[in-house]
């Protein structure tokens, strides 16, 4: 590029050697934004970087400054909103970002389509870096790649195809998981070869808001509104047990392996379901199954779509998903009267219990004895003190 003399900061002289950023693009502060040398510096001396004493848009040209640097915009910017799943680091402002969001909320009604966040491991596949061993004709929905200098061996959930492309008109899918982002798009590799489900829109680890919580990243990824979202994973938890997630029983292929990308520092899950396991085969030392799971969840999903788009079609009003699929879900145990006996430790408060939690959510009434209304009691083993009642 041609050499632009500008002045640095300390009022001497400096040739700009390379921008680093275009004009009207948004920097995040200590974001470098030129390199430069000192007028009269030696050509073959490493350059000097100026970088942004705060977050703004870049401009270059002159006089638009407050009392800084070039490229210091005159009013504070904006802009926070990442505007791609795979690059956080491009963002727009709050106002386009929800404009953009009603608009894809507008083009999501006129396909009839909802929002569906996928989880991947121990939702709709497990992952091992131990090596099985097994016969690959018989199980060809086993997949080994090498990631990070290791190898890897997936397994697809039963029916994990044909529930993408069964719900694919539907729903637009979305990935995000706590798996690095280059695993993150080797799985979906696998599960949509044609990349015609996911596109680009996969959130890994490395974009996510929080390492915790999936939870922070619904804000900048829907800026005008969840209303049309949901969501599938195998942890309630890391949603914060999240009315619109539709919790699914662990994915557990390969012995004596869990999530290999759980959240760090997580505690044991507390899951709705126990995980799936099979009878180990004598050919090949792998479980036969017969997980149904995920057909289970695609008419779960179905009825979700018909009720949203009944009630649109009759109001004309967005009815948020976290509703329609609590009301759903509900229905479960509605009418049911539990009495939970040896489950809750003696002295702590039942209804923060996890078992608790989940019963009342799935529409159960939950009571402390035993009276002429109980249909169910749900005791830890024979011989507690209640079950004897």
């Amino acid at each position: 590029m041609t050499d632009v003399l500008f002045t640095a900061e300390g009022g001497g002289a400096a040739v700009v050697t390379q921008r680093k950023c275009t004009e009207g693009a948004f920097v995040m502060k200590d974001g470098v934004i030129i390199e430069y040398r000192p007028e009269g510096a030696d050509p073959k001396s490493p350059p000097l970087k100026m970088r942004a004493p705060t977050k703004g848009i870049v401009n270059y040209k002159p006089g638009v400054r407050k009392d800084g640097r070039p490229g210091e915009r005159k009013t504070t910017a904006t802009a926070s909103v990442p505007m791609n799943h795979s690059l956080p680091e491009l963002l727009v402002s709050d106002e386009i970002a929800i404009a953009d969001g009603e608009k894809a909320k507008k083009a999501c009604i006129e396909q009839r389509k909802l929002v569906l966040l996928v989880d991947l491991d121990q939702t709709v596949i497990h992952t091992t870096n131990r090596p099985p061993t097994f016969d690959p004709a018989k199980h060809p929905d086993i997949t080994h790649f090498q990631l990070y200098g290791s190898n890897h061996w997936t397994k697809l959930r039963p029916h994990t195809r044909a529930f993408f492309e069964n719900l694919a008109p539907m729903f637009e899918m979305h990935i995000i998981t706590f798996g690095q982002r280059q695993y993150a798009h080797k799985i979906a590799e696998i599960i949509d070869p044609t990349k015609k489900i996911f596109l680009d829109r996969i959130l890994s680890r490395d974009e996510s808001v929080s390492q915790l919580h999936k939870t922070e990243n619904l804000a900048a990824l829907f800026p005008a509104g969840a209303e049309m979202v949901a969501i599938i994973d195998d942890r309630a938890d890391v949603w914060k047990f999240a009315d619109r997630l539709v919790q699914l029983r662990p994915y557990k292929y390969f012995r004596e392996v869990d999530d290999i990308n759980a959240p760090p520092g997580a505690a044991e899950r507390p899951s709705d379901a126990p995980p799936t396991e099979g009878e180990a085969s004598q050919v090949d030392n792998l479980p036969e199954e017969t997980d149904e799971t995920l057909v289970h969840v695609e008419r779960v999903l179905k009825k979700v779509h018909e009720q949203f788009y009944n009630h649109y079609d009759d109001t004309g009003n967005i009815r948020d998903l976290k509703v329609i699929i609590s009301c759903l879900r509900e229905q479960s145990l509605k009418g049911c009267v539990l009495v939970l006996s040896g489950l809750i430790p003696v002295g702590s408060d039942p209804k923060r219990s996890d078992v608790h939690r989940i019963a009342t959510k799935f529409g159960a009434r939950v009571e402390e004895r035993v009276d002429e209304q109980t249909t169910h009691v749900v005791a830890a083993r024979w011989g507690t003190t209640t079950y004897v009642l």
